[in-house]
């Protein structure tokens, strides 16, 4: 099993300049306590210097970090379930580690590149369908097997288009590749309407 934590500590130490003063090796968060490149060209320039180019590029070096571009939820999703993966169950870890990725791209980019390695389990797939996958739903937005009297709905009613459900009366548009109907998909619903329609 591959040791994140060894590996964090080698690459980002790599990619450093050098290691703050608060850099601790027992966290992974401590492993993140290294210099941005940028900000390390910060120490180059005199600060006590009162040349108008060096103000001028520290200026540019800000406005840079200030122009980080936010995280997407699903980086933070990846990063989350990156360190559920290596077992970092620490809050304060966690949200440190989101907090250093939020702030620094490059931060960012070697964290969901470690996050992009792990192999993360697909998707369970829904089997329902949605109305607005449906041959049966008119341009307008209504039914037309209800329209039809085919299921139990007023003929003028008009479904709720992005709602994943079963419905006896669903039809495949041309292009679906799964061309059952919703009888053949969901034959006990059709169990259903028999019972109720005894009673």
């Amino acid at each position: 099993m591959t040791n994140w934590l060894e590996r964090a500590k080698v690459e980002i130490s790599q990619g450093a300049v050098c290691v703050t003063a608060n850099s601790d090796e027992r966290s992974l968060l401590a492993v993140m306590a290294v210099l941005n490149p940028v900000e390390s060209n910060i120490s180059l320039v005199s600060i006590g210097s009162n040349d108008s180019a060096q103000v001028a590029g520290l200026r540019e070096i800000k406005a840079a970090n200030d122009a980080v571009t936010p995280m997407k939820p699903e980086d933070e999703a990846a990063i989350r379930a990156w360190l559920a993966h290596i077992g970092e169950i620490d809050p304060a870890t966690i949200g440190g580690v989101l907090d250093k990725c939020r702030t620094n791209l490059n931060e960012r980019k070697v964290v969901l590149g470690w996050a992009n390695e792990v192999q993360r389990p697909l998707a369970s797939y829904d089997e329902r369908r949605r109305c607005d996958q449906c041959a049966n739903l008119s341009g307008r937005g209504s039914c037309l097997a209800a329209w039809r009297g085919e299921i139990a709905a007023s003929r003028n009613f008009e479904p709720v288009r992005d709602l994943p459900q079963r419905c006896v009366a669903y039809i495949p548009k041309a292009g679906e590749s799964d061309q059952r109907t919703g009888r053949q998909r969901w034959p006990g619903l059709i169990q259903k309407e028999s019972k109720h329609a005894h009673h």
